[in-house]
């Protein structure tokens, strides 16, 4: 008996390379990101769990 690559062998392998790339990608996307981003988002999403909390849980994208 012979080791060989299957195509299933290699569609996991190359799988597994597509999935390292990405969290590359996502990393460095992520270390781009600028600390006024990270503030604005923050501030913005306080507004929304404040005006979230102000109706109820129901709509509240017309408070904003």
């Amino acid at each position: 008996m012979t080791n060989t690559v299957t195509d299933v062998d290699w569609q996991f392998g190359g799988l597994l390379l597509i999935h390292e790339q990405l969290k590359v990608n996502i990393e460095q996307a992520l270390l781009n990101i600028q600390p006024q981003t990270l503030k604005k988002v923050a501030r913005n999403a306080v507004k929304r769990i404040e005006a979230c909390i102000q109706e109820d849980g129901g709509h509240f994208q017309h408070l904003l």
